[in-house]
């Protein structure tokens, strides 16, 4: 694909997926709006997944008054989330996180004091 058509495609596909955040956000916004339930635009972050690393990046959704922010990465359920899709980073936090409590505790597991019965 020459470069002229893979930023025409680029822009193509990105309003594609801006108009469908905001007819999934309208759809949520009239349905629960009513119930109490809002969006903060403030907190509302969102990404594009995609192996190329050339696409556009960093890109504001405006719907409406509200504007949705662009982002490499966030923190989804405790996971971060990059816009590449990258696991490698976040199975090493991970396993960071499981060596500094093993660490933290390890004295305390070598103990004398304790039992074989409680290690096991």
């Amino acid at each position: 694909m020459s470069v002229s058509n893979r930023g025409k495609f680029e822009r193509i596909c990105r309003r594609k997926i801006e108009n469908v955040i905001a007819i999934v956000f309208r759809e949520t916004h009239c349905r629960y709006g009513n119930e109490g339930l809002d969006v903060n635009p403030e907190k509302t972050q969102y990404t594009i997944m995609s192996r190329d690393q050339n696409i556009v990046r960093n890109r504001n959704i405006k719907i409406g008054d509200l504007s949705f922010e662009e982002v490499e990465k966030f923190r989804y359920l405790k996971a971060i989330v990059t816009n590449i899709n990258d696991t490698q980073k976040e199975i090493k936090r991970i396993i960071n996180m499981g060596n500094a409590c093993y660490y933290s505790v390890e004295k305390r597991l070598s103990s004398s004091l304790l039992s074989k019965n409680l290690k096991f």
